[in-house]
């Protein structure tokens, strides 16, 4: 059920967004706002750390091969990411540091998230700026990067969730 309301709306939605010219501002905000609901539901924020202690930052949401058309979609509507199809599942991912910094970024500081994902999206986006500061020290920088990974996702043990939530429609039905 799930499904097919996601893919159902994002499509009647989708074909707005496509179809719209000079009027668009009220709208790109309320598909803004769902893709943020949608991200509070599914999305994760992954820091990856390889062998030679370089960093991977990685946006991303994951469904059943039924939503690749939504995938789609979104890879339209913000002109980046890839896909990635697997027997059952798909995959929309970010990891260009350019689309992070001019995207991801910008979408979430602008709409917070709602739920503990900001607490995530929150270190996420601390170790993405130490990452890429002209000052980055790859010894002492690393050890602060490694210690907010270890605070993300299902590792997190601290859930100081204090923030105002903002519910809107477009939000609720991006996260239902």
């Amino acid at each position: 059920m799930k499904t097919f309301f996601h893919s159902n709306l994002f499509n009647t939605i989708f074909y707005h967004y496509s179809n719209l010219s000079n009027n668009f501002k009220s709208f790109n905000l309320e598909i803004l706002q769902w893709f943020v609901g949608f991200v509070d539901a599914e999305g994760c924020f992954f820091i990856w750390i390889r062998s030679d202690n370089t960093a991977t930052f990685r946006f991303l949401l994951g469904f059943h091969i039924n939503e690749l058309p939504l995938l789609n979609n979104l890879k339209n509507i913000f002109n980046c990411s890839s896909i990635t199809v697997s027997k059952t599942a798909c995959f929309f991912e970010i990891t260009s540091k350019k689309d992070i910094q001019n995207i991801i970024i910008p979408i979430f500081e602008y709409f917070p998230l709602n739920s503990t994902k900001y607490l995530d999206y929150q270190d996420f986006k601390k170790a993405f700026e130490i990452y890429t500061s002209e000052n980055y020290s790859k010894d002492d920088d690393l050890i602060k990067i490694k210690f907010l990974k270890s605070n993300m996702n299902k590792a997190r043990k601290l859930n100081n969730f204090n923030k105002i939530v903002h519910i809107t429609p477009s939000w609720l039905l991006g996260f239902s």
